[in-house]
């Protein structure tokens, strides 16, 4: 991939290891619209002393998630997961900074 996703995926990648999270590519097989990137944080780095996962669809700068997107993300919802929608690096900073504080 190249581009502005993979920047802003290649940068949030390096953020994550810097502070000692993970940041997975994951594929549904047979599924479209399934988030790109899974966001661990371990228990050892989160406030609370429990780990979070969060999963991410990365976007070009300003773009949205599509109709397919927005279903999935909505049934990852609803069985209480988090999904986040990322079209920066400053998005993704937001999103860990928050992930680590819970």
């Amino acid at each position: 991939m190249a581009g502005p996703e993979a920047t802003i995926e290649r940068k949030s990648r390096q953020v994550a290891r810097a502070k000692g999270c993970q940041l997975y590519k994951v594929v549904f097989h047979g599924r479209v619209g399934c988030p790109d990137r899974l966001l661990l944080v371990g228990a050892d780095l989160s406030a609370s002393g429990s780990g979070s996962a969060v999963f991410m669809e990365f976007k070009r700068p300003g773009e949205t998630p599509g109709p397919h997107q927005e279903l999935v993300h909505r049934e990852l919802r609803q069985a209480g997961l988090r999904v986040e929608s990322v079209d920066s690096i400053e998005r993704f900073e937001e999103i860990l900074n928050d992930a680590l504080e819970r």
